[in-house]
């Protein structure tokens, strides 16, 4: 049987990421199906091809991932599982019933030790077991199906997230000041962006590797400064700079992870709007 013409299919669907590709296929029309963890659990064997081989899709967007940075370290083999094993049973999956593929990746693959935006062709050097990970995923991915897209992006927000940027407006609003680290950039990006981006561009772009962020380099702080100057803050004020010493993790993180892309204009496919742009509509958005 063939694939279903236009449907969709979103694995790790309630999740921030999910949840937004999920709302974007329905605002644009497209039939989509979101697959919880109850439902498809990519770290059991045969779960995956199942759900693929009953719901026929044309795409399938692989938003599933063991994000816990701290758990991960803690529980390498489960981390290892998840976004290693499972990354490769959803290539074999889509491969199987000839829907294409788009896997999310991260910019922890990184060490930061470049400092500045990473681009497609800088070396991966992850630090922690979460990055790991995520980078055998990718490799995997891309081994079993060179057709597939593996999307890195870099530190996801968007309404309802539990993440602390995606919490920042929120803690603003009620203690009209918070903490936040001065010393660790990436390039924060907003949830609903990626999304709508995976569904105008899978189709359109050759497979292979792109980094699709809100272009910036911003430190916690510096994205929480541009929330508080959207929510009519003095930025000064309502942010406290902290070291990252400061804080205790179990997981090594890079100081700088910042992304950029070179697939992307030359491919001519669009770029996200700029982040300190993203971050003001999350502020207004609640």
């Amino acid at each position: 049987m063939a694939p279903a013409r236009n449907k969709v299919v979103v694995l790790g669907a309630g999740g921030l990421l999910g949840r937004a590709v999920m709302a974007a296929a329905r605002a644009a029309g497209r039939p989509a199906v979101g697959l919880l963890h109850a439902a498809c659990d990519v770290a059991e064997p045969g779960a995956v091809r199942a759900a693929l081989e009953r719901e026929r899709p044309a795409l399938v967007v692989n938003a599933a991932a063991a994000t816990d940075v701290e758990r991960c370290e803690r529980e390498p083999v489960w981390a290892w599982r998840v976004n290693a094993l499972g990354a490769r049973r959803v290539a074999a999956a889509a491969a199987a019933v000839g829907a294409r593929l788009v896997h999310v990746s991260t910019d922890y693959v990184f060490d930061g030790a470049k400092g500045a935006a990473y681009d497609e062709s800088d070396p991966p050097r992850p630090l922690s077991a979460y990055g790991r990970s995520k980078l055998a995923g990718e490799r995997a991915v891309l081994a079993l199906l060179p057709g597939a897209l593996v999307v890195r992006t870099a530190w996801l927000f968007g309404p309802g997230g539990t993440n602390f940027v995606s919490r920042m407006p929120e803690l603003l609003r009620r203690q009209g000041q918070l903490e936040a680290i001065a010393d660790r950039w990436s390039s924060p990006t907003a949830a609903d962006d990626l999304a709508a981006w995976i569904l105008a561009c899978a189709e359109r772009a050759a497979g292979g590797l792109y980094h699709v962020v809100n272009p910036g380099v911003l430190s916690y702080a510096e994205a929480a400064r541009a929330i508080a100057r959207a929510l009519g803050l003095d930025p000064a004020r309502a942010v406290v700079e902290r070291p990252a010493a400061a804080y205790r993790f179990a997981a090594a993180r890079p100081r700088c992870s910042a992304l950029c892309s070179l697939a992307l204009p030359a491919e001519g496919l669009p770029a996200l709007r700029p982040a300190a742009e993203a971050l003001a509509a999350l502020a207004r958005s609640g």
